[in-house]
């Protein structure tokens, strides 16, 4: 970066700015030669690219635009000699906007063309004179972020600033060697900020601008040396700011920064890759490509700066990125080992590279393997990344407690529930605790509450208790509770809580029944007791969200008499409500002894909720295809019908329906299946019966 020399009205002066040099870019590929046909070119001397990379070249004496993909090929061409629309004379400038419009500088028509990108032609403006929005030999051209477009007004030493119509907005410029006059401006460039950089030809030197034509600074000078030319023609700026500008009688193309500091300079006279005679229009594209036209040896050629060949190691803990410290070790051509990710190294010898895990990464987890798999070619200029996949584990403990304090011991439960609707999990079981169930089975996205608030892929699953545990002791409840919701790479804890010296006064326990056998899971209900009629008072109200559950130190307080037991005391009326949940599909049918009860204080109280498992109506169908015995997909109509029932109707397999009422149902095929193909039967049979809990399948076989 340089630091401009405050001179006449505060104008810099750039001239000589010092700027950290660069490598220059490399030579990439080179397309064209003399002729008129396609591809070739007969004195060229503009060039400008579009946002995809596309190419357009001023085929000059040719009188016509080529079109090129960013590796030269050829695409379209358009133009002939003339003054019709459309036609040119010796078109030089050129530049595309933000929406594809090409605009070219008609030099000896004096005028401006406008294009789309295929050539269409959109509008024209300008004429030979001295007036605004006339020109005497214009050259250059150069479009903003706003669409406004700027023209290198040659031999009226101006530039001309238009909108895309091609109505006047502005003007500055004159003949001269002061600042903001020229000798001949040849080419414009615009950077981000909408800055102008103009090539001012026979003074040598570039001048830069506001988008408004104030004067902001310049620097070159006549010579050989590093920051002079020899008749600068081109100016390009990159995406970073920095300046290109063709030398055409020093046969380089030189590189500075936005301020004029010279950073980089290639090319000599010659035919040669990188060698240039006289060296005219220069574009760079969004990926710092380079585009020279070489004027006298009718071609263009394309730098570029090249991609270090780049190895980058990540990692994911289930699924999500992670980073810290893990060891491993990349083997290749060159060998490299890390200690923590991500990790990238850069200038890496293209070749065959694979990874080894050698140890840490997220605490606690366990190592899956790495993507890809094997061994990855690196190519040179690209990029070889490997990631190391950690999965937490996802676990069930169990543990359990007597009278409140931990207990170990023999006691046998069962652990499952449900993974995807209307898939069951595998059946976790336990003689003993304490005992972690390991690598437990996920299945459909689910979100837990919490805490910790999770969201994953996630088993619904249910503690059952079946026998064992402390001698003489009842399990009285299950904490948290006897169901719960696992997220993938997460731990869920079930206790099994037992008492021995029977149940505390002043407790009401809460249990429930299936089909008349005990049944523990998840249930909600609430309890509130009336304590006092004068003056009117109730207990708090109690939720309860499983069974078993039990509720100590509920309170009391005018005086009751059980009619159960006959005790008498301080007491409360109690009544227990169910509010959801409860054994899935069943009926909640009674709750004994009764749903009210007299707790007088000294005692406990049961309440019961019964429930009754409802009938299984429905079941599922699946309506499957196979073509020459392999399985098929597609179009095909087809009915499903039963007697006193709704008749199913179905366009394409494979097709499943998970509610279908229990019956014998007939599969009818109407049309369709594979092109081409006939049905030649349905198996098992056309005719099948529908039975609770079952999957009933068809499979129309062509």
């Amino acid at each position: 970066m340089c630091v401009g020399v405050a001179l006449l009205a505060m104008v810099t002066f750039l001239t000589g700015c010092a700027a950290t040099p660069q490598t220059p870019p490399v030579y990439v590929l080179q397309w064209g030669n003399y002729g008129p046909s396609e591809g070739q070119f007969n004195t060229l001397t503009g060039v400008a690219v579009d946002s995809a990379g596309n190419v357009y070249v001023t085929d000059s004496s040719n009188n016509r635009i080529q079109k090129f993909s960013s590796a030269g090929v050829f695409l379209a061409q358009w133009g002939s000699f003339g003054t019709a629309d459309g036609q040119m004379k010796f078109p030089t400038g050129i530049a595309v906007d933000a929406l594809g419009s090409v605009y070219v500088v008609d030099s000896y028509n004096y005028r401006i063309e406008k294009f789309s990108g295929t050539g269409a032609f959109l509008g024209k403006w300008g004429g030979y004179g001295t007036a605004d929005g006339q020109f005497k030999f214009p050259r250059g051209i150069a479009v903003d972020s706003a669409g406004m477009v700027y023209v290198a007004d040659g031999m009226n030493m101006r530039i001309q600033k238009f909108d895309g119509a091609g109505v006047f907005l502005a003007k500055w410029g004159s003949y001269g060697s002061g600042d903001g006059e020229f000798k001949f401006v040849r080419s414009l460039a615009i950077d981000a900020a909408d800055n102008v950089y103009a090539a001012d030809y026979s003074n040598a030197r570039i001048q830069k601008f506001s988008n408004t034509g104030a004067f902001l600074g310049k620097w070159g000078s006549f010579g050989t040396t590093d920051g002079k030319f020899k008749y600068p023609y081109g100016v390009a700026v990159d995406g970073a700011g920095n300046v290109y500008v063709t030398d055409v009688y020093n046969n380089r193309v030189q590189k500075f920064d936005g301020a004029g500091g010279f950073l980089t300079k290639w090319g000599s006279l010659g035919t040669g890759d990188g060698q240039f005679n006289e060296p005219y229009g220069i574009a760079v594209d969004s990926a710092r490509n380079i585009y020279v036209v070489d004027g006298e040896n009718n071609r263009v050629q394309k730098f570029g700066y090249p991609i270090p060949d780049t190895i980058v190691v990540n990692a994911t803990l289930d699924g999500v990125p992670w980073t810290g410290p893990v060891s491993f070790t990349v083997t290749g051509p060159q060998t490299y080992s890390g200690t923590a990710v991500s990790q990238t190294s850069a200038a890496v010898p293209p070749g065959s590279y694979a990874i080894t895990y050698n140890s840490g990464g997220p605490p606690g987890a366990t190592f899956l393997g790495s993507t890809p798999a094997g061994p990855q070619a690196l190519a040179s200029g690209g990029t070889a990344t490997f990631t190391l996949k950690f999965k937490n584990p996802t676990n069930i403990v169990v543990n359990a407690t007597l009278n409140g304090s931990p207990w170990t011991g023999p006691v046998s439960f069962s652990v499952s529930g449900l993974i995807d609707f209307f898939v069951a999990s595998p059946v976790y079981s336990g003689s003993a605790v304490p005992q972690t169930l390991v690598n437990v089975a996920t299945g459909t996205v689910m979100m837990d509450q919490g805490p910790p608030a999770a969201i994953g892929p996630a088993g619904l699953y249910y503690m059952h208790y079946l026998s064992g545990g402390p001698p003489g002791a009842t399990l009285f409840g299950v904490t948290p509770g006897t169901g719960q919701i696992l997220i993938a790479g997460h731990t869920k804890t079930f206790t099994l809580n037992f008492r021995t010296e029977g149940l505390a006064s002043d407790t009401i326990t809460v249990k429930a029944t299936l089909n008349g056998a005990p049944w523990t899971g998840p249930l909600s209900y609430s309890m509130q007791g009336l304590l006092s009629v004068s003056p009117f008072t109730n207990s708090p109200t109690y939720v309860g969200s499983s069974v078993p559950q039990a509720f100590p130190n509920m309170p009391t307080g005018a005086t009751f008499t059980d009619p159960v037991s006959g005790a008498t005391g301080p007491g409360g009326l109690y009544s227990a409500t169910y509010l959801s949940g409860g054994p899935p599909g069943a009926t909640l049918f009674d709750i004994t002894p009764s749903p009210v009860q007299v707790l007088v204080s000294g005692n406990t109280k049961t309440f019961t909720l019964n429930f009754k498992s409802k009938p299984i109506t429905t079941a599922k169908v699946t309506v499957k295809a196979t073509l020459d015995g392999a399985p098929w997909t597609g179009p095909v109509s087809f009915t499903l019908t039963a007697s006193g029932l709704p008749t199913i109707s179905g366009a394409s397999v494979a097709q499943t329906y998970p509610l279908v009422p229990l019956g014998t149902y007939t599969l009818t095929y109407l049309t369709g299946g594979p092109a081409g193909a006939t049905l030649v039967g349905i198996t098992s049979s056309a005719t099948q019966a529908v039975v609770a809990g079952g999957n009933t399948i068809y499979t129309l076989d062509f």
